[in-house]
């Protein structure tokens, strides 16, 4: 008797016959859209300590927004009047689809911390009733695991951020200017400065004229340790006759994402090249922190 009830217990796939089940509310085969070169939140936030609850939620919900309004198509932003029913909830569906994909994205490099945002949370309380919710959440959970795994360094960040192209453009503009300047003062001085003073005059330059170098501002705690972890790399920029600030600024970002520079060269040009060919609103692409 045992074996019997077991036996007529559906199992997961198909049916007796062969069939798929039926499966009404679409907890199989749910869809659930991947959305690729999205601008990563977690890089557009300027982290700083004391950061309140409110203050990122403010941040993450503002951001997720934007970036959100720029992955919709002009029909999806401003749906005719003549539309049908049918048609309005059909864009509705979609507009909700991309929405819960951004999320998604978000939660691969925020982690828990894109909760912090009240609309992230009200999406997600939707979940409940949507046919397609408990995919959605697992979804979730797995895009929590890899940001977990990406913080603890077992796994490499994703780098198809449109952002990477204007903070790269930005970024070597400054570190031209202020190996200039450095040079200036070092370089033809009597005596040669070791490195610790090189340092320090580096991120005092940086914090002093954050409006000068805002890239470097916004990012120079990444770049101090990074300095301080490969000794000579700066005095060899300011004594050489001729700098690399490119060279320079992918050995940074290679440091910071763990990905080879000659993989980031390359992502950044397909970036580049993808961003030339598609007209983005202006507000989905701009330079921020790393």
């Amino acid at each position: 008797m045992k074996n019997q009830s077991r036996n007529m217990v559906p199992r997961i796939g198909k049916t007796s016959e062969g069939r798929k089940p039926r499966d009404p509310l679409g907890y199989q085969a749910a869809f659930i859209p991947r959305l690729e070169n999205v601008p990563q939140i977690v890089s557009r936030i300027h982290w700083h300590e004391g950061m309140s609850p409110e203050e990122l939620d403010e941040i993450v919900s503002k951001e997720l927004l934007d970036i959100w309004f720029c992955f919709l198509s002009d029909e999806e932003r401003y749906p005719g009047s003549d539309l049908t029913s049918e048609e309005r909830n059909k864009i509705g569906l979609a507009v909700l689809s991309r929405f819960d994909a951004i999320i998604l994205r978000q939660a691969e490099t925020l982690g828990s911390r894109l909760l912090a945002s009240t609309v992230v949370r009200e999406r997600i309380r939707c979940w409940d009733n949507e046919p397609n919710g408990p995919a959605l959440s697992q979804e979730l959970g797995k895009a929590q695991a890899k940001a977990l795994r990406i913080a603890q360094g077992r796994e490499l960040p994703p780098i198809d951020d449109p952002d990477l192209v204007p903070t790269q453009t930005q970024t070597t503009s400054d570190l031209k200017n202020v190996l200039h300047d450095m040079k200036k003062v070092f370089a033809e001085g009597r005596n040669r400065a070791d490195e610790a003073s090189l340092l320090q005059y580096f991120v005092k330059s940086i914090s002093d004229s954050a409006a000068t170098y805002p890239t470097l501002s916004s990012n120079r705690l990444h770049w101090q340790r990074f300095l301080e972890e490969n000794p000579g790399l700066l005095e060899g920029e300011i004594f050489r006759k001729r700098s690399s600030p490119a060279t320079l600024f992918f050995e940074w970002l290679s440091f910071c994402k763990g990905h080879k520079p000659e993989t980031l060269r390359k992502k950044i040009s397909s970036l580049r090249r993808m961003l030339a060919t598609r007209q983005l609103n202006p507000e989905l692409v701009h330079c921020n922190a790393v």
